[in-house]
């Protein structure tokens, strides 16, 4: 079969696809949504959701089984805004993740905040503006974007938020855009305070259903104000950082700055103050400095200023979030006991049961906490000259019942010559049945082992299939479900066949008059019934079922004929289905539309004629075949010499010389004495002449046939009826010895 790559699952903006074959020859074919079958010549991109089905084929060989795969696509968060003037000088074109910008090896990024290297995103650059894509998935990080120079060196950023993940909007929703996320020397401030200081910040965005249109939602982001709050006690902070960001970048940039000048890393507030220091002192760079929005100096905050020292900014550490155990409410219908703790030595833990954010005017936590019913408990942590914890919110359900016991009550069938068992589910955890302490019950899904035996279990488009080995034999599977701490676990087994049918040289051929005539072999060691349906779309059959109701000879050919007049145009394949002689194990192939073989009709041929003397009548056997197994007829010619001259047709035939079946031995017996009047001993020849309803074939003569008619001694005898008497052939006569004729004794 053919393999696609990747395999099925979300995509991001557009992906490459592959499709390999390890037949050599075979040519492979894909369709993307229900489009038209396309020959496969190279890899190809999907930009959108879509179902792929490819099969493969060769001449000569039955095609492959149809794979299919869907992809769907991410919404993603399109971010844009300005870049730094002094960043950009010509930029250049476009280029996925880390975009390059300027004359000096800058380049532009989206980045996670806690790993800086880790792109999460793409990035592209117009003159002086950019674009940003981050896939929205089931993974959240806080992303930033930034600018490096050729050494690496992070020159501006802006911290975008925490991203968001695929539960957290609306299922429309196909992109969320937030413009106006400029890049410059006051968004770097911010980020690198954020980060010196440990301050968290929220969610990018938020987004609900009635912010959707058309699955687009523009939105403004607010990170810039929340940030700024955090600094509403010294509000020069930012603006006094920005400029050390101008001056440290402007001198990085410029081209005839040594690369020595600035430290190798800018990755925090103090290691730009470091930075700047360096800068000012520098002599020749005075003429940036001297610059109107630049000074010697500058004022951190009333009582902090730096001139030719570096003031390192005091980190805040944040509290990290309690610790509250047990996770649920598990086996017991009892009382429940809640401890809770915090990491951060020093720290006193605050907590409410009543669903309110904790503060420190809430419940001050001094040992376990006991609950009776359903609570959510909400804990924070708070200790002096830290920033207070995230708070830690738990909701315990109290349980109305104990898991006792479960069962299954699955079916396998036998689905294809890959000694492959479906099991009687679409679910990727076969569905089983949960019983509880309160007598009730209920649908679940459980998780399958095998148990014991041998093979394997493998999910394949969401369908749970069992493959045996290739010997016959037992094979247990065990499903485990677990609720509220219990695992109840229910066994179920499958009996391996031995016997498996298989089609050997699946074809169909459709001939000029319309007519599709579908041939296999059979491979098994036991005699099965088949079925053929004309389908559509895999889901639909458009055609009764033509069934051969009698069981098919094992190893050799079967046919089955679909006339013209009733295959619907919009018929997509032709499925053949057989069944064991137990109905216990079914297998198909799907012939393709666009597989089936457009041939003109063949002539049939005739083989292995024996001829032989029967009570002076001539016995003929012979073979007939047909590619396009129509129903053939046969006429019959002798003559005495093998000539060229005109053969003469045998009229006393016994058997049907019309309707007769392709592939099969035929016997017909010749009435001599009626069609060869006064000849006595001759060698005769044979003809036969096979014919169908379109073409007559190739005449065949058998060898030469020596026969002998009987002399009469006498003819034309009025003899009476005789009896009691006896005859014996003797001196070529035959002679009547005794008996009686009427009442005479003779």
């Amino acid at each position: 079969m053919p393999v696609i790559s990747p395999a099925s699952g979300p995509i991001n903006s557009s992906q490459k696809i592959t499709i390999t074959c390890s037949t050599e020859g075979a040519q492979v074919y894909y369709k993307i949504n229900e489009e038209t079958a396309t020959l496969y010549n190279g890899p190809f991109t999907i930009t959108g959701d879509c179902t792929i089905k490819v099969t493969a084929s060769k001449i000569g060989w039955t095609n492959s089984d149809v794979v299919t795969t869907t992809f769907t696509l991410n919404p993603e968060l399109e971010i844009s805004g300005t870049l730094p003037s002094n960043a950009i000088n010509s930029p250049r074109t476009n280029i996925n993740f880390a975009a390059s910008i300027g004359s000096k090896g800058n380049t532009i990024s989206v980045v996670r905040s806690d790993s800086e290297n880790t792109e999460i995103g793409t990035v592209a650059v117009s003159g002086s503006t950019y674009t940003a894509n981050i896939p929205i998935n089931d993974s959240a990080y806080t992303a930033q974007i930034i600018i490096k120079d050729n050494l690496g060196r992070i020159l501006f950023r802006n911290i975008l938020g925490k991203t968001l993940i695929k539960s957290e909007i609306p299922s429309t929703t196909t992109k969320i855009k937030i413009p106006n996320i400029n890049i410059d020397a006051t968004s770097t401030a911010m980020a690198l305070l954020v980060k010196e200081k440990n301050i968290s910040v929220n969610k990018i965005v938020s987004i609900s259903a009635t912010d959707i249109q058309n699955g687009i939602a523009t939105k403004t982001s607010t990170i810039a104000n929340e940030i700024s709050e955090q600094f509403s006690a010294t509000p020069n902070l930012i603006t006094e950082i920005s400029k050390a960001v101008k001056t440290v970048s402007s001198t990085v940039l410029l081209t005839n700055v040594s690369t020595t000048t600035v430290p190798t890393s800018i990755n925090s507030a103090t290691e730009l103050l470091s930075s700047f220091v360096k800068v000012v002192s520098e002599p020749n760079l005075q003429t940036i400095i001297s610059q109107n929005q630049l000074t010697t100096s500058i004022t951190l905050s009333a009582d902090e200023q730096i001139t030719s020292t570096t003031t390192i900014i005091e980190p805040i550490l944040k509290v990290k979030m309690p610790i509250v155990e047990p996770l649920e409410w598990s086996n017991s219908l009892s009382a429940l006991q809640i401890t809770i703790t915090s990491p951060s030595v020093g720290s006193t833990i605050y907590y409410t049961i009543n669903g309110t954010t904790p503060s420190n005017s809430s419940i001050l936590y001094s040992g376990p906490v006991t609950i009776t019913d359903t609570t959510t408990i909400k804990a924070i942590a708070i200790k002096s000259g830290y920033t207070n914890s995230d708070v830690k919110s738990i909701t315990f359900n109290k349980p109305s019942r104990i898991l006792s016991a479960i069962s299954t009550n699955l079916l396998y069938d036998y689905v294809n010559t890959e000694s492959r068992y479906m099991l009687s589910s679409k679910d990727s955890n076969i569905k089983g049945k949960a019983y509880y302490s309160n007598n009730t019950s209920a649908e679940v899904s459980l998780n399958w082992t095998i148990k014991s035996g041998s093979g394997k279990l493998e999910f394949d488009n969401s369908t749970l299939y069992f493959y045996s080995s290739s010997s016959p034999g037992v094979t247990i599977l065990t499903g485990s479900y677990t609720e509220g701490g219990i695992t109840k676990t229910a066994d179920f087994t499958i009996e391996s066949k031995e016997i498996v049918p298989l089609y050997l040289n699946l074809q169909a051929v459709k001939k000029t008059n319309g007519d599709i005539l579908i041939t296999w072999i059979t491979s098994q060691a036991t005699s099965f019934k088949s079925t053929a349906t004309i389908w559509s779309n895999d889901s639909i059959p458009l055609v009764d079922t033509i069934k051969t109701e009698t069981l098919l000879t094992p190893t050799t050919q079967h046919s089955i004929l679909y006339t013209a007049a009733s295959i619907p145009a919009s018929f997509t394949h032709i499925r053949i289905t057989c069944f064991d002689n137990t109905i216990t194990f079914f297998t198909f192939k799907n012939i393709l539309k666009e597989n089936i073989i457009l041939k003109a009709n063949s002539a049939p041929t005739i083989s292995n004629i024996i001829l032989s003397n029967s009570n002076g009548d001539v016995d003929i056997q012979f073979n007939i075949q047909d590619e396009d197994n129509d129903l053939c007829g046969v006429s019959l010619f002798y003559n005495a010499k093998n000539s060229a001259s005109v053969e003469i047709p045998l009229n006393n035939i016994i058997g049907s010389t019309q309707y007769l079946v392709p592939g099969q031995t035929h016997k017909l017996k010749w009435i001599i004495n009626n069609d060869l009047t006064g000849i006595y001993s001759t060698a005769l020849y044979i003809y036969l002449i096979p014919y169908d309803s379109t073409n007559v074939g190739k005449g065949v003569s058998a060898d030469p046939f020596a026969y002998t008619k009987w002399k009469l001694e006498k003819a034309n005898t009025n003899f009476s009826p005789r009896n009691n008497h006896s005859s014996v052939v003797y001196n070529n006569k035959l002679w009547v010895i005794g008996g009686f004729y009427g009442e005479k004794l003779n």
